[in-house]
């Protein structure tokens, strides 16, 4: 680890150090320690050093945080190379695990790869949490929809025979569910979240409420991400403001968004 540099919060640098030249050196964060090869947290508190930064002669090359990576991630989804992006995805939890963000991410790009076998093991941690952030839900039920696409034999049914067993039943909320999900998996939402209305009218309760729970992760899925601040309009804070409510209102998937949510109130109330 001599090529490392790492820090804890009291903002001193720490690097490699021989086995035993500290012993019983504690500090609050390991950082990047961990991610040696072969090197667990409890070996790593006795392999550093906490040496000032005026003292270090040659600092080591420092190595990208978690954050960088996640922007380099964004920059070559941006390019059009997602299988680059996963890798500095996954290099990102690599240095922090507990980055909802770069986890989020992740799962949510490899879910769009279809690499579903990966992205349920790596949404694993986050659905662990208590309690369960709504952006990991939502990411679950999508998950959860194109799963059920390649699993259920339903998956194999045209909308003609759900349709047909619909008007025979109008209360068969398994039978609606399931062509709710296979239209999540195709990707056509709207029709998704119409199919879920149907079922949260006629019993709110059903289920466990599982139709709203994933008609509000659906919501998720489609909530525009809030826009970056510009740093030339610094200051400015009742133009930007202005300004962003103006482009909320043209946005078609934000005004979509806000269009469900609208339903939703209206069948619960």
């Amino acid at each position: 680890i001599d090529d490392r540099v790492f820090a804890d919060r009291h903002d001193d640098t720490v690097r490699g150090a021989g086995a035993g030249q500290l012993d019983q050196v504690g500090f609050d964060f390991l950082g990047l320690a961990a991610q040696v090869e072969g090197l667990s947290q409890e070996a790593a508190r006795h392999l550093i050093v906490r040496v000032p930064l005026p003292d270090l002669v040659s600092p080591p090359v420092r190595v990208a945080g978690d954050a960088e990576r996640i922007a380099e991630a964004e920059a070559l989804i941006d390019q059009g190379d997602p299988q680059a992006a996963l890798v500095k995805l996954q290099e990102a939890l690599a240095i922090n695990p507990a980055n909802d963000e770069a986890r989020h991410d992740y799962v949510k790009l490899l879910i769009s790869l279809g690499e579903l076998d990966s992205a349920q093991a790596a949404l694993a941690p986050a659905l662990a949490q208590i309690p369960r952030q709504l952006r990991f839900e939502a990411l679950l039920h999508w998950l959860q929809a194109l799963q059920f696409a390649t699993t259920d034999e339903r998956a194999q049914w045209t909308m003609a025979q759900f349709e047909q067993a619909l008007s025979a039943n109008k209360r068969d909320f398994e039978t609606r569910l399931a062509k709710a999900r296979l239209l999540m998996a195709a990707g056509q939402w709207e029709a998704a979240m119409d199919e879920l209305l149907e079922i949260i009218m006629r019993d709110k309760t059903w289920s466990e409420e599982l139709p709203r729970k994933i008609y509000i992760g659906v919501l998720e899925l489609l909530t525009p991400p809030a826009p970056k601040p510009d740093p030339s309009e610094k200051g400015q804070t009742g133009g930007i403001e202005i300004a962003g409510k103006a482009v909320a209102q043209q946005d078609p998937q934000a005004e979509l968004v806000s269009r469900y949510r609208r339903k939703l109130s209206m069948a619960l109330n």
